[in-house]
């Protein structure tokens, strides 16, 4: 996406949502993995103009359906939506406009967990429309790991790492199915995207929302030190709402296929010098799910030193 998208032409496509109203403080906020935002402020009401990169116009409106059916179901939990549209007189990508939601980022303690558990609960809880179901993707994490592999293994090769693809053997065995549910699930559920007001959550950035297993949701959770002390308390508060008593097991085996696939993803990132932050910022996420990985047994004794040293 070009960066031409200046402050002023993003106050003249909105004066055309907004006729006749006074914009203020609009400004260029933090850009996310692949979106530009923008804040405007009219009659004390705070909104957010966010663009796609690459007029991906599929994903905002995915993301404006999925905001629509929760401003139904949860209104108290998501941000309110107002506008999508696939392009404007102004934006020639496709954009929607939502609520800026007002709050700080969650501070993980024993108060905010219960309230962050009740809150994904509810979500993990809403009956799926059959519609919904009807279009669900049906493919598992065995399925979805092996593309993923697949797509992966030439650039991997590159680096010459011995036995790399030893770990994916052990792993793939995981049956992550078992005992699984279907919800509406988040898919990423990392704390920046969780705002926490007077301990009241909303969960924000809802552009990779699907039908899945919630113990998917909330495996990305587990991988936060702060949020892992107390696991326990989330999952009673959890299982409460939900009678989900098979949701620990599910999760520890999806935080496995995460861990390796996040590895994966940050060799190919080194490979491809594409979103490459720094070196070292990817040696420290390889170790860290290295080491998990380790933990529960799944690193075949590969040490990984045979994958930092060639990341140089």
């Amino acid at each position: 996406m070009s960066d031409t998208y200046s402050t002023n032409l993003i106050k003249k496509e909105i004066k055309t949502i907004f006729p006749n109203k006074k914009i203020k403080s609009i400004k260029k906020i933090n850009k996310g993995k692949q979106n530009y935002n923008f804040y405007f402020n009219i009659l004390n009401k705070h909104y957010i103009l966010r663009i796609k990169e690459y007029n991906k116009a599929k994903y905002v409106k995915k993301e404006y359906n999925t905001l629509s059916r929760f401003n139904k179901f949860i209104p108290e939990h998501v941000p309110k939506v107002y506008f999508y549209k696939k392009s404007g007189k102004f934006i020639k990508e496709a954009y929607i406009i939502i609520e800026y939601v007002i709050g700080n980022t969650i501070k993980f303690n024993q108060k905010t967990i219960k309230e962050l558990a009740k809150t994904i609960a509810k979500l993990h809880t809403q009956r799926i429309r059959l519609y919904d179901l009807l279009f669900t993707d049906k493919k598992n994490h065995k399925t979805i790991n092996k593309l993923m592999l697949k797509r992966t293994k030439k650039s991997v090769k590159k680096l010459n790492i011995p036995n790399i693809f030893q770990i994916y053997k052990n792993i793939i065995k995981v049956d992550i199915t078992t005992n699984s549910k279907l919800s509406y699930i988040h898919l990423d559920l990392h704390q920046p995207n969780i705002i926490c007001k007077k301990n009241k959550i909303k969960l924000i950035d809802w552009e990779f929302s699907e039908i899945g297993d919630p113990a998917n949701d909330i495996s990305k959770l587990c991988f936060n030190s702060v949020f892992y002390k107390y696991k326990n308390t989330f999952y009673k508060e959890y299982i409460k709402i939900t009678k989900d008593n098979n949701i620990e097991t599910r999760v520890n085996n999806y935080m496995i296929f995460q861990a390796y696939t996040w590895i994966l993803s940050d060799i190919n990132a080194y490979i491809k010098k594409r979103k490459l932050n720094s070196k070292v910022k990817i040696k420290k996420e390889i170790t860290k799910c290295f080491n998990f990985l380790k933990e529960k047994g799944y690193t075949n004794n590969i040490k990984k030193e045979y994958i930092l040293n060639n990341i140089k």
